[in-house]
């Protein structure tokens, strides 16, 4: 596959994310058909057969994009000393995706969106050689309530549309942290 056809399956793709996010803003996952898919993304259905089995497929493929970003930011950090600019930049992302975490937070693409994205997180920093010297079995709890305490800000950040600027999330989340390991 050279690189325009590479960019063609990204924007088709896109596409697809972009018209599905548009039909759960008005009605559940179960309720929309792949008809009603591609006519609100332009495409047909031929089309999204090439790429997706259901339209869950694009729901999981939401969800693992945004896995992936979590990673490439866990795998950012220098230690356990986590910047206010460092989370600054993971919750200027979210902010920017906001449609996509909505949609996965309400749609339980796994059993639970958030839920998934603390294990996955969990096991990330257990694996990243800047917190094995931080993480063991002793703080397993801790860690998870962390992450969970960081997960009800976010979610609630999110319900309220954002509103509150990234910085002041970063800095309540910080603070909390930094309490918890003390």
């Amino acid at each position: 596959m050279n690189k325009n056809e590479n960019q063609r399956v990204k924007i088709t793709k896109k596409m697809f994310q972009d018209g599905l996010i548009t039909l759960l803003k008005k009605k559940s996952v179960c309720e929309i058909t792949i008809t009603e898919l591609c006519s609100v993304s332009g495409l047909n259905r031929s089309t999204f057969y090439n790429y997706y089995n259901n339209i869950r497929d694009i729901l999981t493929e939401i969800g693992e994009e945004i896995c992936r970003q979590n990673e490439e930011f866990i795998n950012s950090l220098d230690n356990i000393n986590i910047s206010t600019d460092v989370l600054c930049k993971e919750l200027c992302y979210i902010k920017e995706n906001i449609e996509k975490y909505q949609v996965l937070m309400n749609n339980n693409i796994y059993d639970n969106f958030f839920t998934y994205i603390l294990r996955y997180t969990l096991n990330l920093l257990k694996n990243n050689d800047n917190f094995k010297n931080f993480y063991n079995k002793n703080h397993e709890v801790l860690f998870q309530y962390i992450i969970e305490s960081i997960i009800a800000i976010i979610k609630k950040w999110l319900n309220n549309g954002t509103a509150e600027p990234p910085e002041y999330i970063a800095e309540i989340i910080i603070k909390i942290a930094s309490l918890l390991i003390e």
